[in-house]
């Protein structure tokens, strides 16, 4: 049995039309203006519409971006909203790439996978000051091992206090001897 073209799902056309550079946006476009499926998925796009476009330009933004996986659009987009930035073509992209790649594994992910929780990972950065890679790439500590940590951490800031507490003291004792020493009064 023979399948005719207009019995053929819409999505078969759809995904011919994208074979063909046909965007989806201009293959809807074409069907609302009466074209038939096989017309509107097969037709080759105008040659100088593609180029003021600047989707087939060598050297283009839209290329550069297309070839690095992004949007044809993410460059220009970029721009619009960072306006007056002197970054080329290759260091936006360089930074859109980075971006995407922390989209699509974010630190919970990342902790996960190394048998943190998102709360641990914050906790090393902020409090312990370390890197994000040290803190996703150490293990976690077993009970024991958390248990000296925090002693010791407890310790430091302890110290700190006693050492600050000292220091005040001092001040407020040289402030009491001055005041003493420097005028007496009688009493007669």
């Amino acid at each position: 049995m023979k399948i005719l073209p207009n019995e053929l799902p819409p999505k078969y056309w759809q995904d011919l039309a994208k074979k063909n550079g046909i965007s989806r946006n201009c293959y809807q476009a074409r069907l609302r203006l009466g074209h038939s499926p096989r017309k509107a998925a097969t037709t080759p796009i105008n040659k100088k519409h593609q180029q003021r476009l600047g989707k087939y330009v060598e050297g283009s933004a839209r290329q550069a971006a297309l070839a690095a996986g992004l949007p044809e659009t993410a460059i220009t987009h970029y721009r619009k909203r960072n306006k007056g930035t002197e970054l080329t073509d290759q260091q936006i992209i360089k930074k859109l790439q980075a971006y995407h790649d922390r989209m699509k594994n974010p630190i919970s992910k990342q902790a996960a996978q190394n048998g943190l929780t998102t709360a641990t990972v914050y906790r090393r950065m902020s409090v312990m000051g370390w890197t994000l890679e040290k803190a996703l790439s150490t293990p976690p500590a077993s009970p024991s091992e958390a248990g000296k940590i925090g002693n010791k951490v407890r310790n430091q800031k302890r110290q700190k206090q006693r050492e600050e507490k000292r220091a005040l003291n001092n001040a407020s004792a040289q402030r009491n001897d001055n005041t003493n020493t420097g005028t007496a009064h009688h009493v007669v």
